[in-house]
């Protein structure tokens, strides 16, 4: 598989912005890129809302809406109205767009016709279908969720974003590497990522009355890697997921800093 500039985890700027202040964000930022993040992934907003300059080596996706606008050919290139967002991967400010598919079914390859920028797409799963009609376009970057990311990989992906990275930035850098170094290893504990996710997460988003999409946010508190402005989690809550993590994950977190 060839590199691409959006190789590798990223990290949500704006769920970190919903869990802590902007100033407590820079040191978790420089300790993240020491570690081999990829870059950040935020809104505008989000971006507006950071206070401080962001780390050289770290790429920056800034997302931005402009689905509405009512182009044509911007109805054209995503068939069911999902929005774009404008790629920026690097600190060249290279543009470039990217097709968020949240909510859509999949995509057929005509769809992208149009934009012959187009350098990413962002997928809400890891869809075989949408994969397998992505995979003719050698320079297209796919992004997949963290906890599909093992799957993706097999099937042409190599970016991912969210829980992975939520949990640990250290645990995110792991599992890119563990994907092309042992894929049935990588596969396993996909697995067992999806299980905690399920037995030992979701429950907890059920009791505190959130839905999925405060998943990562919650995530973000159990290993304290991050401080967190106003906590969700019970300490003693967040200890024993914590715990769950490190003996289901431990290939995610040896040797973790």
């Amino acid at each position: 598989m060839s590199e691409h500039p959006c190789d590798g985890p990223w990290l949500s700027l704006d769920d970190m912005l919903a869990t802590c202040a902007p100033k407590d964000v820079g040191p978790f930022l420089e300790a993240a890129a020491d570690w081999g993040l990829t870059g950040i992934m935020a809104c505008t907003d989000g971006l507006l809302a950071y206070p401080m300059a962001l780390p050289e080596s770290l790429g920056v996706l800034e997302i931005q809406d402009v689905g509405s606008s009512g182009d044509p050919t911007q109805s054209q290139a995503t068939g069911s109205g999902a929005d774009l967002v404008a790629l920026r991967p690097g600190r060249d400010q290279e543009r470039a767009a990217v097709l968020d598919l949240r909510g859509t079914g999949p995509l057929h390859s005509t769809a992208i016709v149009p934009w012959p920028d187009l350098t990413a797409v962002l997928l809400p799963r890891a869809d075989e279908d949408t994969l397998d009609a992505l995979s003719r376009f050698e320079d297209l970057a796919v992004f997949v969720p963290g906890d599909e990311f093992a799957s993706g990989y097999r099937l042409g992906a190599a970016s991912h974003f969210g829980v992975l990275t939520a949990l640990h930035p250290w645990a995110a850098v792991q599992a890119s590497e563990l994907v092309s170094e042992d894929l049935p290893l990588a596969l396993d504990l996909e697995r067992r990522l999806q299980r905690f996710l399920e037995t030992d997460v979701a429950p907890r988003l059920r009791r505190l009355g959130l839905g999925l999409e405060d998943r990562d946010t919650l995530l973000v508190e159990v290993l304290g890697w991050c401080p967190v402005e106003r906590p969700r989690l019970a300490p003693g809550d967040a200890e024993s997921l914590a715990d769950s993590l490190r003996m289901d994950l431990a290939e995610l977190f040896r040797d973790a800093p």
